[in-house]
């Protein structure tokens, strides 16, 4: 019986580690990213993967071909 009762703790001690180490994952991938609107579209893309031309974000480069013309 003894055993049973260790190898349920264990078993839950494993599963509550897990969960804490992806709640944290989900944090540090939600806290850094900084978002911009396209100025053509208004479609809201992290600055990382958008194209600032001057002081103007645009989210993908045809948007940014539309605002020369």
């Amino acid at each position: 019986m003894l055993q049973i009762i260790i190898l349920l703790s264990l078993i839950s001690l494993v599963f509550l580690l897990k969960r804490i180490s992806q709640k944290n994952k989900k944090l540090e991938n939600n806290s850094g990213t900084e978002m911009v609107k396209c100025r053509v579209c208004n479609l809201n893309t992290p600055a990382r993967e958008s194209i600032k031309k001057k002081e103007l974000w645009f989210c993908s480069q045809e948007c940014s071909s539309k605002n020369d013309t």
